[in-house]
């Protein structure tokens, strides 16, 4: 398969900075698995607060869809600029991977 397909196609599907380091250019891969790792870590820490919190008790967990509406709810609500750049982050390397590739 040609670079050109190769490299965008490991960006959207393995992990954004994979098709850089498969053209070699590894300080931006490194950069783009990092800004991706952070962000990722963040969206999950906050979906991981918004649980804990609307928790009352953790004996009596029940998982009805009235918890789990308010827990989406909640989630989409204070989450959304972390999504947004996590997919602009993600489109970036994909973007980039090509033309990287292209020049090559």
């Amino acid at each position: 398969m040609k670079k050109t397909i190769v490299s965008p196609l490991l960006s959207a599907f393995v992990f954004p900075g994979a098709g850089q380091l498969k053209n070699r250019n590894y300080l931006k891969g490194i950069i783009l698995i990092l800004i991706t790792t952070i962000l990722l870590i963040i969206f999950f820490y906050k979906i991981y607060a918004i649980i804990i919190s609307s928790i009352s008790s953790p004996s009596q967990i029940t998982i009805s869809e009235d918890f789990v509406s308010k827990i989406e709810a909640k989630v989409y609500a204070e989450n959304r600029v972390w999504v947004l750049l996590l997919i602009i982050v993600w489109i970036a390397g994909i973007v980039d991977a090509y033309l990287s590739a292209r020049k090559l």
